[in-house]
């Protein structure tokens, strides 16, 4: 319940931007799996580049009963960060001779018969910053170990990989006794939350500890940056959904002027510690809230 009210608060306070010329303006459908703070900030950004009745989030809470809960046939853009699996529920609703823009995380399989773009993340830089801002400042050796909990996106779990192997290691949510070890071995282990969920669970659990390890989270979420501000952390990732949004709107001028829609747009994750804070796309959330205090 705190989750959603948190939500509801950011879409009241940011607000969406005024509608655009014309009843028929291309209508934009966001598909996600959990209403989380990059599909929401997404949507928030998106409405006020477009307009707020162009922009529709729609959850993906089951397979079997998906409804768009919106008329098919003005979808103009589909949007789509879920699973694959959802894929052939969606475009069946989709009428035959219409035939939507889709644009999908990298590595996502496309289906056959509709104009198709990816989002690509890049992230050399924010793993470079991370190495140099967060790891080697914490450590003064290689005898270290970063380990990942929780579902980390593939494209930072690959460079993760690729930066600092074998050093980098995943374990589950709910492996507690590997939990118990590495914080027994804190002075040389380096924790990396996938989301603000499992960053969430991580720092309640290290409230119990004295001298906790170091504690990262690839998602910047208000609570995050909350908890950043309060040195429960270390640094958070921020995906940029107002990069995204921006890019989504390029992308939408180029389809509806007849020019080639490019295979790929890209997004560029930003490492955010407390001297940057003001580069997150929620601190404009948070900075409102302090304001109150």
């Amino acid at each position: 319940m705190r989750r959603y009210f948190l939500l509801l608060v950011i879409l009241i306070i940011l607000g969406g931007g005024s509608p655009l010329p014309g009843q028929e303006a291309p209508q934009v459908l966001l598909f996600s799996s959990s209403l989380d703070y990059f599909s929401t900030f997404l949507e928030v950004h998106l409405r006020r580049l477009l307009s707020p009745s162009r922009v529709h989030l729609i959850p993906l809470c089951s397979l079997e009963e998906l409804s768009l809960g919106f008329p098919p046939e003005k979808a103009f853009l589909i949007v789509f960060l879920g699973e694959e699996k959802y894929f052939s529920s969606i475009l069946s609703q989709i009428p035959q001779d219409k035939e939507p823009l889709l644009l999908f995380w990298e590595g996502v399989a496309p289906p056959l018969g509709f104009p198709s773009c990816k989002i690509r993340v890049e992230v050399e830089e924010v793993i470079e910053v991370f190495r140099r801002e967060v790891v080697e400042k914490l450590f003064l050796d290689d005898h270290f170990t970063i380990w990942g909990v929780g579902k980390i996106a593939p494209p930072l779990r690959q460079g993760l990989n690729e930066e600092f192997y074998p050093r980098f290691r995943e374990i589950g949510e709910n492996d507690k006794d590997t939990l118990k070890q590495l914080i027994s071995n804190r002075e040389k282990s380096l924790i990396i939350a996938g989301n603000a969920e499992a960053g969430r669970q991580l720092i309640d659990k290290f409230s119990e500890v004295e001298s906790p390890p170091p504690l990262v989270v690839l998602e910047a979420s208000p609570e995050m940056l909350f908890a950043l501000l309060q040195g429960k952390i270390e640094a958070v990732v921020d995906f940029k959904p107002s990069q995204l949004a921006q890019e989504i709107a390029n992308l939408i001028d180029c389809f509806c002027a007849n020019k080639p829609v490019p295979e790929f747009i890209t997004i560029h994750p930003r490492l955010i510690l407390p001297h940057n804070i003001e580069e997150a796309d929620g601190y404009e959330v948070i900075s409102r809230c302090l304001m109150c205090q």
